[in-house]
């Protein structure tokens, strides 16, 4: 693990994510990160306020 995947581990867990990495057989690498729902929203967090689309309707 490269200093840059340490450092955005650290970040997500540091936000409550539980944070796995798990390199495939094609040799590519997926990243799963999930939040306790429940504690979100128990803090007021609603996922959707987080929703934006892009400024430009392009991409």
């Amino acid at each position: 693990m490269g200093p840059g995947v340490l450092i955005a581990k650290t970040l997500l867990q540091r936000t409550g994510a539980f944070v796995e990495f798990r390199n495939e057989k094609d040799g590519s690498t997926v990243v799963l990160a999930l939040w306790p729902r429940a504690e979100l929203e128990a803090a007021g967090y609603s996922p959707r306020d987080q929703i934006h689309a892009p400024d430009d309707a392009t991409g």
